[in-house]
């Protein structure tokens, strides 16, 4: 016998993260039980992506299993690192059209679950999947050491309030808007949020970073589960020179000011 013992799914502040760094390992943990022939068993992982049920790719293991004192069977835990597959299928693709405030960023995020098979040489023994527990990858890499592992749980927003709240997918804390150009920041539209409204809400600042407009525009809901590209308003006045950006529910993402046209001295990229 074999079961999941553990997910690639964090629980943050008391909710539920399911989005993974593509670029990190993304590990499932697996508990066999009860195996009789250890010369013989074999297990064979496979990872689909959810909804179209596509195959992504496929691992196969001979796990090192233990006779426990007092047992006649062999028992033990695979873990099963599944990023290299689904990493594979992710790129980021600056194809945003510009049409709509808020808009999927395909390619950059996959959502898959695993099925698994217990075998004795090539002859399946036990066929069992994960289908019901989806997990999401992103074109995205944490820190070595970061406390959450690959788990992206501070960058899903949720139903729940929660501090800090949500941040944005990018890299800078005040990223460079040029005027003429497209300018977008990529955010979780996380399905924690399904059937709450969000909005995009813009505060213009002047070059004392006081409030000068406000702005406020309803996000497409029909983009939810996925990574989203947020745009900016743009054609702003003279007077305008940061722009602080937040998607909200009444759980906001993290402000973020973007800058007209400046960049720091020693910047590099």
């Amino acid at each position: 016998m074999i079961v999941v013992t553990k997910r690639p799914i964090t629980i943050y502040q008391g909710q539920e993260s399911r989005w993974n760094a593509g670029y990190n390992p993304i590990v499932y943990s697996l508990e066999a039980t009860s195996v009789i022939d250890l010369v013989k068993y074999n297990i064979l992982l496979e990872v689909y992506e959810f909804g179209s049920d596509k195959l992504l790719g496929v691992q196969k293991i001979k796990p090192f299993l233990k006779k426990l004192p007092g047992q006649t069977t062999y028992s033990g835990i695979i873990n099963f690192d599944v990023s290299a597959i689904v990493n594979s299928f992710l790129q980021k693709e600056f194809n945003y059209t510009g049409t709509t405030v808020n808009q999927k960023d395909p390619g950059s995020y996959i959502r898959f679950y695993i099925k698994y098979y217990e075998r004795s040489y090539n002859e399946i023994l036990t066929t069992n999947s994960d289908g019901a527990n989806p997990v999401f990858a992103v074109a995205a890499a944490n820190q070595i050491g970061y406390k959450h592992g690959s788990n992206l749980a501070e960058y899903v927003p949720y139903a729940s309030d929660i501090t800090p709240k949500a941040k944005y997918l990018s890299r800078f804390v005040e990223p460079t808007y040029y005027v003429g150009y497209p300018f977008f920041l990529s955010f979780i539209y996380s399905e924690n949020i399904a059937g709450i409204s969000m909005k995009k809400q813009e505060e213009e600042l002047d070059i004392n970073r006081n409030i000068v407009a406000t702005t406020e525009q309803s996000l497409d809901p029909s983009q939810i589960r996925s990574v989203n590209s947020l745009k900016l308003r743009e054609n702003y006045t003279p007077l305008t020179q940061y722009v602080r950006l937040a998607a909200q529910t009444g759980v906001a993402i993290t402000d973020t000011y973007v800058d007209l046209g400046y960049v720091d001295l020693g910047y590099t990229e």
